[in-house]
């Protein structure tokens, strides 16, 4: 299992089980922007010992809290996470009163 999960891509590792994502992003490994890395060239470059980080992803497999130790604040407030580079950081404008409004049943 090692082997493999080294040397597989993080955005295939987050697209194949989904809390991996908040796991990683805990760990610092750049699943969105640098996912064409493997796991054990983003390990190096943060440098953070791969077996470690193997044992987390066990651990976060297996349902255990690893894959949602995130930060509440960070977690359930949106607007406190970073602006991807090269995204707008203006906000959207506010819906319109009549956004709400629904069509009559046919």
């Amino acid at each position: 299992m090692t082997a493999t999960l080294s040397t597989r891509r993080l955005c295939d590792l987050v697209t194949e089980s989904p809390r991996r994502a908040a796991l990683f992003d805990r760990l610092g490994l750049d699943f969105c922007c640098h996912g064409q890395r493997t796991l054990g060239e983003a390990c190096r470059d943060v440098a953070r010992p791969l077996q470690s980080v193997l044992e987390a992803i066990s651990s976060a497999d297996a349902g255990g809290d690893g894959a949602v130790a995130v930060p509440a604040t960070r977690a359930g407030n949106r607007s406190n996470w970073p602006t991807p580079p090269g995204w707008p950081t203006t906000s959207w404008p506010a819906t319109t009163p009549t956004s709400d409004k629904r069509c009559p049943p046919s």
